[in-house]
């Protein structure tokens, strides 16, 4: 009678566990299918904001740059950096502008990380700091060409 008992306490244990593991590829599956909706939408952001940017409509174009760059568009994040750092269609802000080109970096963005890595070492806009040059310096020559 015992040893039904446990088996029984194990055939449900074991149950939720299996519903659990369903349960998390569910949420996994859905965190993925959103990721990919997030990023298409920055894509399509970002090329609108180049349609509008063509068209000389700087408020518009930064707005779509802004949504794409927030939804993790490196390209997107990359131009607001420079333009950030330029004070060009926007207010001039190195703190802005050292965020967006490291969130880019951080993705892969050559471009980024090469001017991350010049940035730090010229210090101009930022104090020197060549520990962090040689990281983004690092970071830059590691990517394949």
């Amino acid at each position: 009678m015992n040893k039904n008992r446990i088996l029984l306490l194990i055939a449900i244990v074991c149950m939720a566990i299996g519903m659990k593991a369903q349960e998390n590829t569910e949420v996994t599956t859905s965190v993925m299918l959103d990721s990919a909706v997030i990023k298409k939408e920055a894509t399509e952001n970002y090329e609108k904001g180049n349609k509008y940017w063509k068209a000389k409509e700087w408020d518009k174009a930064l707005t779509y740059y802004n949504m794409a760059a927030e939804g993790g568009n490196a390209e997107a994040q990359y131009l607001l950096g420079l333009l950030c750092i330029e004070g060009k269609r926007m207010l001039q802000d190195y703190n802005k502008a050292i965020e967006w080109l490291e969130k880019a970096g951080l993705q892969g963005h050559k471009d980024a990380q090469r001017n991350l890595a010049s940035i730090f070492y010229q210090g101009k806009i930022v104090p020197k700091d060549i520990e962090m040059a040689e990281f983004w310096a690092k970071k830059y020559k590691d990517l394949p060409e």
